[in-house]
């Protein structure tokens, strides 16, 4: 399945994003990250992440933010 967090905030920095992939083992590092980025290979709900992006907007209940090719997170806004 796929990893939920809850978060309060509809605002979330590409910073914590990259702490949150990394936590949860969905990343092996915060270049890693960085290098995802840059190479336009961090969606939100079917949207690439802009490299110079540093916040995300969410919308109200589930988004699904995906990494890679495969690496899925869903984060649940209350």
């Amino acid at each position: 399945g796929v990893l939920k967090i809850k978060v309060t905030s509809p605002l979330l920095g590409t910073d914590q994003l990259s702490v949150l992939a990394l936590e949860n083992k969905l990343i092996e590092s915060k270049s890693e990250f960085r290098r995802l980025l840059d190479q336009g290979g961090i969606y939100l709900n079917d949207q690439r992440v802009d490299k110079a992006q540093i916040e995300l907007r969410l919308k109200q209940g589930e988004n699904l933010v995906r990494l890679g090719k495969r690496k899925y997170l869903k984060i649940i806004t209350s």
